[in-house]
């Protein structure tokens, strides 16, 4: 299956003291198949100038409420 890979480094010493914290990794880099994404401001449009977005399976809503339920139980 096609995924992404999601790489950020922490922007302040704070955020990298968390991601140290519940990752034991300095910087964040990890693989997935699949992801849910959530704006509330104008970076979708930004960044749907730059990604080709391919869509596919249960919309995103229904997706995300799936995960937050299996989450909770």
């Amino acid at each position: 299956m096609v995924g992404g890979r999601l790489q950020a480094d922490p922007p302040n010493a704070r955020e990298a003291q968390q991601l140290r914290l519940f990752t034991k990794q300095d910087r964040l880099n990890v693989e997935f198949t699949e992801a849910t994404f959530s704006f509330t401001d104008g970076l979708l449009d930004e960044i749907a100038k730059q990604v080709k977005w391919q869509a596919s399976g249960p919309a995103s809503d229904d997706l995300f409420a799936k995960r937050q339920k299996e989450r909770e139980t």
